[in-house]
C-alpha cells in the first residue's frame, strides 16, 4: 500500500539508511539497455540525493539522455532477517546552479570529509542529484518480505 509522505518525515524515520555511504544507481541507455553503478551519496532534508560522477561514465551519459532512474540503498546482512534497504524511483539531473551546488557540496563534505583532499578528482567530475518520487522500504526484521511504500510529496508544492 502506497502512502503520500513529506520528505522530512520520511528522512527522519529512515535516517539509518540515508546515513549509509553508497547507493546503487540504475539508468537506461540509448537502446534501452540498463546499467547499474555504485556511487557515494549525501542526502539533504528534502530527500535529494547528491553524487559525483565523471562526465564520460555510462550513467552520466544515460542521465543526460533520460533523467528517469532507480536506486537501492541497503545495509549489509548475513541472514535473511537482516535484509534492510530502500528501493527508489525518481529523476536525476546534473547540478548546474551555483547556489544549489554549494549547498550540496557542504552536505556531501559533511558526510565524506575526505573528499576535501580530492579537489583535483572532484574537478573532473560532475555533481548530480537524484530526486526520488517513490520509495519502498524492505525490512525482513519485521517479517519475511515486509514492505512499506511511499509516494514522496513535492516539497515545492506542499507546506512542511
Amino acid at each position: 500500500m502506497e502512502r503520500f509522505i513529506k520528505p522530512a518525515a520520511l528522512k527522519s524515520s529512515l535516517e539509518k539508511l540515508f546515513s549509509l555511504s553508497t547507493m546503487t544507481l540504475a539508468t537506461s541507455g540509448e537502446q534501452g539497455e540498463v546499467h547499474a553503478a555504485d556511487v557515494y551519496f549525501a542526502c539533504d532534508e528534502h530527500l535529494t540525493l547528491y553524487f559525483f560522477s565523471r562526465a564520460d561514465s555510462q550513467h552520466s551519459r544515460d542521465i543526460h539522455r533520460n533523467p528517469r532512474a532507480a536506486a537501492t540503498i541497503h545495509a549489509d546482512g548475513e541472514g535473511w532477517r537482516e535484509i534492510l534497504g530502500l528501493q527508489l524511483r525518481g529523476d536525476c539531473a546534473e547540478v548546474t546552479t551555483p547556489k544549489i551546488w554549494e549547498q550540496a557540496w557542504k552536505i556531501y563534505l559533511e558526510k565524506f570529509p575526505f573528499v576535501d583532499e580530492l579537489e583535483e578528482a572532484i574537478k573532473v567530475n560532475q555533481l548530480f542529484c537524484f530526486v526520488p518520487r517513490w520509495i519502498r522500504l524492505v525490512d525482513n526484521n519485521q517479517g519475511f518480505g515486509y514492505k512499506e511504500e511511499w509516494q514522496v510529496q513535492d516539497v515545492l508544492n506542499n507546506d512542511e
